[in-house]
């Protein structure tokens, strides 16, 4: 059986699990979460093994729950416990899974991160900043290096998605942008695991000038701020900003070629 995606970096493999579903091996862990990816083909059904989990489709159409691609941050949860125990393509589908293996989810938003490992792959946190591994002195915004990148042909269309996690300290503007430096072009939406705060669009460059905010809850996501228009990608100028806990999330990024 052939993996239906490529996956970077080497340390990853998408390996074959139950109804010709695969998964990325192995797991992404932090602090009590496993995160993979997850590929499902139409029609079949996957077992969910704990209770709680953040579900992003990015790809595809899931029948139970019902969500639709680009569903950012679905958290099927009900006091505590989630409201189903498998998952059943209508399409075929590509998730970003997140399981909170601590079952304590009611409270991620009060945690307060301090930095550690992230084991599983090779990853490891850098400094924005200075792109080095912080080894003295506490930083402010960091990301894991390398981002993981799983690419594919599904039914005649190039799929290309990344993903990276990201931690900033309490009570910080993460950086107002626009992406309009990046290339590669791509979408991209953030899906919040540990601690408060938001997703913040501005008017200018000033802080001062927000004119929409939309809080980040545990295990969800925010509605995508891009638009598209003659495969021109645009963002309104915007930045995540953390509350007193700071925050933990994963950025997934739809790229266009």
């Amino acid at each position: 059986m052939t993996a239906p995606f490529i996956i970077t970096p080497k340390s990853l493999t998408l390996s074959p699990r139950i109804n010709n579903c695969f998964a990325t091996t192995p797991a992404i862990t932090l602090d009590g979460y496993c995160m993979e990816f997850l590929f499902i083909p139409q029609g079949a059904e996957y077992p969910l093994f704990r209770k709680t989990v953040s579900i992003s489709v990015l790809e595809g159409r899931l029948e139970n729950p019902q969500l639709q691609k680009y569903e950012t941050g679905y958290y099927p949860t009900k006091d505590g416990r989630t409201t189903f125990t498998s998952m059943q393509a209508a399409a075929e589908s590509l998730l970003f899974l997140a399981y909170d293996t601590t079952e304590k989810n009611e409270e991620r938003e009060h945690q307060k991160y301090a930095l550690g490992y992230v084991l599983g792959p090779n990853l490891a946190w850098i400094d924005v900043e200075s792109g080095k591994i912080p080894r003295r002195n506490p930083k402010k915004r960091y990301r894991t290096d390398p981002k993981i990148e799983i690419a594919g042909n599904r039914e005649g269309r190039d799929v290309h998605w990344r993903m990276n996690l990201w931690h900033l300290i309490e009570n910080l503007n993460g950086g107002i942008h626009t992406h309009a430096e990046d290339h590669p072009q791509f979408r991209e939406f953030h899906v919040q695991l540990i601690g408060n705060g938001k997703m913040v669009k501005y008017r200018s460059q000033n802080s001062n000038s927000a004119y929409e905010h939309y809080p980040m809850r545990i295990g969800r996501g925010h509605p995508l701020f891009c638009s598209e228009e003659k495969l021109a990608i645009t963002y309104p100028r915007h930045a995540y900003v953390t509350g007193d806990k700071g925050a933990v999330f994963a950025a997934l990024e739809e790229v266009r070629t």
